[in-house]
C-alpha cells in the first residue's frame, strides 16, 4: 500500500495553542517573566514576541515554533 506524504498542518492562533497545552497566559507569562498582559498582547496579535521569546514560549507549550501563527488578528466584533 503506497503512502502519503504528511500534509503539514496550518500554523494556529497563540491562544489556540496555549488551550490545547492545558495552560494559562498567566502561567505562560511566570514561566516566561513577562507580564499577563504582555502574553495577551501576543495571543492577540497586538505584538509579536522577540525571536528568542517565542522560541521559549513555543518550548513551553510543546510545539514547533513554526506551528504557531504569531501574527493572528482576532476579527472585530
Amino acid at each position: 500500500m503506497p503512502t502519503t506524504p504528511d500534509v503539514p498542518r496550518p500554523p494556529v492562533p497563540l491562544n489556540q495553542a496555549i488551550a490545547q497545552a492545558g495552560t494559562t497566559a498567566a502561567q505562560l507569562a511566570a514561566q516566561l517573566g513577562v507580564s499577563e498582559v504582555t502574553v495577551a498582547r501576543y495571543s492577540s496579535g497586538v505584538r509579536e514576541p522577540p525571536v528568542t521569546l517565542a522560541l521559549r514560549l513555543a518550548a513551553l507549550l510543546g510545539v514547533p515554533v513554526t506551528d504557531i501563527d504569531w501574527a493572528h488578528r482576532r476579527p472585530k466584533d
